[in-house]
């Protein structure tokens, strides 16, 4: 299948008053963390702008390919939560990492990856929570590779069939 993404999202939700946050995210099970990253693209910086965005490919025959996720940004990024969805007839995700990523680089001390079979995957990530805290980032910046979802073809096609693969707000978690 050729694999497609529906929408780039722009939104301001990065805070540099993430750190208030840090212990709840420590004590808090994988559902809460979902729900408060969500929760924090709520939070804006009326003057900052984020963009998101999901690379494009194909795929022949039941083999895989890696999904760039990118990250365009005027203020520094502390924390963030993606919910992919696509059509788990056609794709499934074998794994979401930061690995290779601005992410990895600028030392993301939380990363919680999870695949959901039959509905498409999440990631998500605070880069500075365990003591002490040093105020890792991503840097501002445009086009920043930050997470990689990596999907196979779970059906053989005899004709191109785009399938979407798109952010999902309030389904996944």
């Amino acid at each position: 299948p050729q694999l497609h993404p529906v929408a780039s999202v722009t939104d301001p939700w990065c805070d540099p008053r993430l750190e208030g946050l840090v212990n709840l995210v420590k004590r808090a099970p994988r559902a809460v963390l979902l729900a408060l990253g969500l929760s924090l693209l709520l939070i804006g910086n009326s003057s900052a702008q984020q963009s998101l965005s999901i690379g494009s490919d194909s795929v022949a025959g039941l083999g895989s390919i890696d999904l760039p996720v990118t990250l365009t940004s005027t203020a520094p990024t502390e924390g963030f939560v993606l919910a992919i969805g696509f059509d788990s007839q056609l794709v499934a995700a074998s794994e979401f990492s930061v690995v290779g990523t601005v992410t990895e680089a600028a030392g993301a001390e939380l990363v919680v990856p999870e695949i959901l079979p039959s509905e498409g995957a999440t990631l998500g990530v605070v880069m500075d929570v365990n003591a002490p805290f040093d105020a890792q980032t991503i840097p501002v910046g445009t086009d920043q590779l930050i997470a990689v979802l990596t999907v196979n073809a779970n059906a053989l096609v005899t004709v191109d069939t785009p399938t979407p693969i798109s952010f999902e707000d309030g389904t996944l978690n």
